[in-house]
């Protein structure tokens, strides 16, 4: 067992790649929610939640299973959350930069 992981890799594990794109997603849809909806519409988050596991054919369980997995890696989280705050500041960039005519 890897040292640096002390949880065994879960059945269904959602690749690294998958699972770090899957996290991006996540902070989009949780930055924009207030309360239980988004953007104060009348649809519930879970309904959200719901079609985002849909895109990447995985389920609530997949998702926290490997949730807790890649968690127990401080260390490998740090990079993948750095990674995930630079593409949000990069999208905040490109949406407040000029239009293009």
């Amino acid at each position: 067992m890897n040292n640096e992981r002390p949880l065994e890799k879960p059945d269904e594990l959602i690749s690294e790649k998958e699972f770090v794109e899957l996290l991006y997603q996540i902070q989009l849809l949780e930055g924009a929610r207030t309360g239980t909806t988004v953007l104060g519409d009348s649809i519930e988050l879970n309904k959200f939640y719901a079609v985002l596991y849909d895109k990447f054919k995985v389920n609530k369980n997949q998702v926290r299973n490997s949730f807790k997995y890649y968690h127990s890696n401080p260390k490998e989280m740090s990079q993948y959350y750095q990674w995930i705050i630079d593409s949000l500041r990069q999208k905040v960039y490109e949406l407040n930069g000029p239009l293009d005519k």
